[in-house]
């Protein structure tokens, strides 16, 4: 039974690290800081994190199947530029929500075409894909674009009560500067008087 104890633990020894890893983490912030042990605090991990956990459930399925993605934090953050850019012409938010899901599907349809039609490796496929979409990233724009869409204002707006906590859609339509990061970060949180205590 010990045998078969440890040959599952170093089986999924991954998972077992980081879990332990996130708990003592977790468990430090809460002795060392005023009202991190809270329920908001802890959804405030999948709210800042969102967009990585369905990245991540994506790239989940790829390796299973035996493939590698290198180019999926380049292709958010070109997707990104995309949306900000056309909002920022003025283009309806629900056709660029539907237009960059397009592109998406056509551009991971495109790396698994040449993949498997000319028995190519993935990781010479994606890793042409993240240069491509980094690039084309700097081609729209070299400097940060605020989103301040009403749409996605009111997205960023919806909360769903969780367990005593809030949990919403992070998305800061504020000009963020060096100077007033911290006090907007509380605001959008609206985290109590502690939070603008410990940052000010």
């Amino acid at each position: 039974m010990r045998i078969f104890d440890l040959a599952l633990i170093e089986k999924h020894i991954f998972i077992v690290a980081t879990t332990i890893l996130i708990v003592m983490l977790y468990g430090y912030g809460s002795f060392s800081f005023t009202g991190f042990f809270s329920t908001q605090v802890f959804l405030n991990l999948f709210i800042d994190n969102a967009y990585l956990i369905i990245v991540a459930t994506g790239m989940a399925f790829v390796i299973i199947t035996g493939g590698i993605d290198l180019s999926v934090g380049a292709f958010v953050a070109f997707i990104s530029m995309v949306s900000a850019t056309l909002l920022e012409i003025g283009f309806n938010a629900y056709l660029v929500i539907a237009f960059t899901l397009i592109i998406g599907v056509l551009f991971g349809g495109f790396q698994g075409y040449l993949i498997s039609q000319f028995d190519l490796h993935p990781w010479i496929v994606t890793l042409a894909g993240m240069f491509l979409a980094r690039g084309a990233s700097f081609l729209i724009s070299t400097e940060s674009i605020v989103i301040t869409n009403e749409t996605y204002s009111y997205f960023s707006s919806v909360k769903l009560p969780v367990f005593g906590g809030r949990l919403s859609i992070y998305w800061s339509h504020y000009g963020v500067n060096v100077s007033n990061n911290r006090y907007i970060y509380c605001q959008i949180y609206e985290v109590r008087e502690e939070c603008l205590r410990y940052w000010r």
